[in-house]
């Protein structure tokens, strides 16, 4: 089975395109609960004392 190149192209751009997608995704998420974890730790922090 003989795949064209520009289809085998377009194929491998649209897998790395939502692999990045998907990466991105993950560390804004990764982010998101470190900052919340942050924030939760501090505002503790501030009860305590």
């Amino acid at each position: 089975m003989i795949i064209p190149l520009h289809v085998s192209g377009r194929l491998r751009n649209a897998l790395s395109r939502s692999l990045e997608n998907r990466i991105l995704y993950w560390h804004t998420l990764c982010a998101l609960i470190d900052y919340i974890l942050a924030v939760n730790c501090i505002f503790m922090g501030t009860l305590m004392l």
